[in-house]
């Protein structure tokens, strides 16, 4: 444990941090007391534990968060109270490191020693460890009982540790797709609406961009089209989707094409474009922006617009069969 407190090490109540100096642990943590005391002495190996009538499975330094029979033994101490967590779906818990009381990164690594033992007696299937960005010292603790970095926020990251021993993990990774959305709009005069972006060899395309989180296809293309253009659109349908990988970040992507439609009383078509993403938009003639364009799938929904309705996927609005879960939108033919 003398490794763990070589490195930054704070007190930490009721999830402030006030400072990052390193302090003794006191006199009311008596397990932490006494381990240091072994630890001290030289009778113990940092991050090495062993308790009575514990089975073959093994804690190493390695990472795997189990118990080992050649560890040193600990005469007189237990492992302590285990760190307060809430439970999630899926058979799992969470602990919020912002939410609990340890002495420092010591204190911290034992009571998460023995939330990963009571979890596992329990029979849970993961634990998940909430880190804010200002408790990421606890970060190297908890990778090395071989929890794994799952996803991150702006305020928070979080970890994760797969229980069973003899079942194969099966926590998903975290956001494997991004969703963007294009709106194609027409006016009477059979023009399309087109914008080109500002980067070298952009050629003329349907506006659109990413559907922020919680945000619906339909309202994703009529923002977008909006923020770039300046035209206002209502959402009629959903003429295509592309799927593809290996795309931003890594992530796959999957992008929808919507047809959108101008208010009936609409006034003025005047283009507002945005500056600071757009270097051009226009109304184009269908025909002509079906000859010169070189992307094959803006040209295959270009065909599409020549009689969209026998095509497109219009949405109705359904209530989900699972309780306590949000309506959804359902994309299909129109009957």
């Amino acid at each position: 444990m003398n490794s763990l407190r070589s490195g930054l090490s704070s007190r930490v109540v009721g999830g402030v941090r006030p400072s990052l100096k390193l302090r003794r642990v006191s006199a009311a943590s008596s397990s932490v007391r006494q381990r240091r005391q072994a630890e001290d002495s030289g009778n113990l190996t940092p991050f090495s534990f062993e308790r009575k009538q514990v089975n073959s499975s093994s804690i190493s330094a390695a990472g795997s968060c189990r118990w080992s029979s050649s560890s040193t033994t600990i005469s007189n101490v237990g492992l302590p109270v285990p760190l307060p967590f809430e439970q999630s779906k899926f058979n799992s818990a969470t602990v919020d490191i912002a939410k609990i009381q340890v002495e420092d990164t010591a204190d911290f690594a034992l009571k998460l020693f023995a939330t990963v033992d009571k979890l596992r007696k329990d029979g849970k299937a993961a634990l998940w460890l909430k880190v804010p960005t200002d408790f990421c010292h606890f970060i190297s603790i908890a990778s090395h009982y071989g929890f794994q970095l799952h996803h991150t926020q702006p305020k928070y990251l979080m970890m994760y540790l797969w229980l069973p021993e003899d079942v194969p993990d099966k926590v998903p990774p975290y956001g494997t797709h991004h969703v963007g959305v294009a709106g194609c709009v027409m006016n009477s005069q059979d023009e399309v609406l087109l914008v080109k972006d500002k980067h070298k060899g952009a050629m003329w395309k349907f506006p659109g961009g990413l559907a922020d989180v919680g945000e619906g296809i339909g309202e994703a293309a009529v923002r977008e089209v909006w923020e770039e253009t300046g035209v206002m659109t209502e959402f009629r349908s959903v003429l295509s989707m592309r799927h593809q990988h290996e795309m931003q970040f890594g992530n796959s992507d999957l992008y929808f094409i919507c047809r959108l439609m101008l208010p009936e009383d609409t006034g003025a078509l005047d283009i507002n474009k945005c500056n600071h993403e757009i270097a051009d938009a226009c109304w184009m003639p269908l025909d002509q922006f079906k000859k010169q364009t070189r992307h094959s799938m803006l040209a295959v929904v270009a065909d599409m617009l020549e009689k969209p309705e026998e095509k497109e996927l219009t949405r109705s609005l359904h209530e989900s069969a699972i309780p306590d879960r949000a309506p959804y939108f359902l994309y299909h033919r129109h009957s």
